[in-house]
C-alpha cells in the first residue's frame, strides 16, 4: 500500500458531522481540519481540507489550532451523478510540535535629549480620556 504523508500546521477546525449509516444503520462521525503545509519553497502556502472519521480517532488525535503534525492520509474518489469526489482522510498522526504564537511587536523607541532610550508606557483609557481636553 502506498502511503501519502504530509506536514504542516492545523490552521482551522471545521465542521463536525454525524449520523446513522442508511444501509448499516451504525452511527458515525467525521471532523474537518485546515492543514497549511510547506510546498516547495514557499513557506506554509498550500492548504488541504481532510477529515478524521470516529469519535475514537478524533479524540486520540486530538488536533487544535496551530499543532504541527505530520499526517497520513488515504485519497480516495467516487463518482455519483455524472460528477466525481474526492475524500482525503487522515488514518495516522504524529504531533510534531505547536507553532507558538509571534511575540508582540516591541513598543516604539524614542531618544531624550540625553539620549538614552525611552520607551512610551501603556496608557489605560481613562488616562487618554483625560489627556483628550479640547483646549
Amino acid at each position: 500500500m502506498n502511503e501519502i504523508k504530509v506536514t504542516g500546521k492545523i490552521e482551522q477546525v471545521l465542521d463536525y458531522k454525524s449520523g446513522v449509516g442508511a444501509n448499516s444503520g451504525k452511527a458515525w462521525s467525521k471532523q474537518g481540519y485546515l492543514l497549511a503545509y510547506k510546498r516547495g519553497e514557499h513557506e506554509y502556502d498550500a492548504k488541504l481540507a481532510f477529515g478524521v472519521w470516529g469519535d475514537d480517532r478524533i479524540k486520540d488525535f486530538g488536533l487544535k489550532v496551530g499543532d504541527v503534525v505530520t499526517l497520513t492520509l488515504d485519497i480516495s474518489s467516487r463518482e455519483y451523478g455524472g460528477r466525481w469526489y474526492t475524500d482525503i482522510t487522515a488514518f495516522r498522526c504524529e504531533h510534531v510540535g505547536v507553532e507558538e504564537e509571534p511575540a508582540p511587536a516591541p513598543k516604539p523607541q524614542t531618544a531624550v535629549p540625553n539620549g538614552v532610550p525611552y520607551t512610551e508606557p501603556d496608557r489605560n483609557e481613562e488616562q487618554q480620556k483625560e489627556d483628550d481636553l479640547p483646549f
